[in-house]
């Protein structure tokens, strides 16, 4: 009875947003055996006007089930990005598909339109009683983490984005930068013919000494005669200059360049593959979130993508917490945990050199 109560809370909640903040229908991802959310015994068999208000929101019709386990329910509020455009949002969810499809998990998606909607979607999953609530990036992460105190029996993931004194119910899914770094060298510095390659990274400075440093010590390990060409773009810089940076590496001899990081990075990448220059794309897969399929001229010239997998990390978070285990404050990804992956093969694409497969294995 408390599910379908919140579900038709929920409903009410969303008709009364619907005028401020376009949310997705929530799309609620079941166990393949179980009923799509919590079942629910004959005698509360939802009324019919509760049947229309749950199919309004695009959920699954309910139906009593004879016996069950107890459900994890989990959230997912999305930065803006979608659950289907290459993004991490979209590795989020898969890792939550995958969690679903295994065990009894309830998955719940509000994919957020504007910045000033992430707040109050995380608001709804955590006043409905979630028992994770995750979102990704910058802005959901300051929205979780003033959010968290209050709501001491959820768990705030927050992923790909640090926070500030969190409470001791959020738990941050960052990423080893250098080990990124390194995969990607060492595919640029195998598939260089000219003997150089360059870097144009747009991140807050830590991050980009971390993957210039890991970049740089990749392509010694493939090709110790190469030389390494960076640049050092800002956060918030345009694509227009990453573009640039790109070309500039392109005259210096570069024949294969790393683009990462914001509209610059992607910048990067547009040009060098537009002219013919292979490019690596970094932390998604670019073939989707830059050259969006082949909308983008260029994208034969994309060799792959060194991609975060945040779907491996939520996977292991549900899991732990399906196990009755505690939640570290911080989970850290990286090639030994399964956190650093390749994007498949789009088109014609080589395939990533062995050396680089070998450094992902775990």
């Amino acid at each position: 009875m408390k599910t379908i109560l919140f579900l038709i809370t929920l409903f009410a909640w969303l008709l009364v947003a619907g005028c401020t903040s376009r949310t997705t229908p929530l799309a609620f991802t079941p166990a393949p055996t179980l009923a799509a959310v919590t079942p629910i015994t004959a005698a509360e068999t939802p009324s019919p006007a509760a049947t229309v208000a749950l199919q309004t929101l695009g959920i699954a019709t309910l139906a009593p089930q004879p016996a069950f386990q107890p459900v994890l329910s989990v959230g997912l509020v999305t930065d803006g990005a979608k659950s289907d455009d290459g993004s991490l949002s979209q590795s989020v969810y898969a890792g939550l598909q995958r969690s679903a499809a295994e065990a009894p998990v309830v998955v719940a998606l509000i994919e957020s339109l504007r910045d000033e909607d992430i707040a109050l979607n995380l608001a709804t999953f955590a006043q409905s009683g979630f028992d994770l609530i995750v979102t990704v990036g910058e802005q959901g992460a300051a929205a979780a983490a003033e959010l968290a105190p209050g709501y001491p029996a959820s768990h705030f993931v927050i992923v790909d984005a640090p926070a500030a004194q969190p409470a001791a119910n959020v738990h941050l899914v960052l990423f080893n930068d250098e080990q990124l770094g390194l995969a990607a060298g060492v595919w640029a510095g195998a598939a260089s013919q000219s003997g150089v390659v360059g870097l144009v990274t747009a991140a807050e400075p830590a991050r980009a000494e971390a993957l210039n440093r890991g970049y740089a010590t990749g392509v010694r390990q493939s090709c110790p005669a190469c030389t390494v060409l960076n640049t050092a773009l800002g956060m918030d810089e345009a694509a227009a200059l990453g573009r640039a940076a790109a070309l500039r590496q392109i005259g210096e001899g570069a024949d294969v360049i790393l683009g990462a990081g914001g509209a610059a990075g992607n910048g990067a990448l547009l040009g060098a593959a537009q002219q013919a220059v292979w490019a690596i794309g970094l932390d998604d897969d670019a073939f989707l979130t830059v050259f969006t399929g082949d909308a983008q001229s260029g994208s034969t010239y994309l060799l792959g993508s060194v991609v975060k997998r945040a779907d491996e990390a939520i996977y292991q978070l549900v899991s732990d917490t399906l196990a009755g285990k505690s939640l570290p404050a911080q989970l850290m990804m990286d090639a030994h945990n399964g956190g650093i992956g390749i994007a498949p093969r789009h088109g014609d694409a080589p395939p990533a050199p062995p050396e680089v497969e070998a450094l992902l294995q775990r």
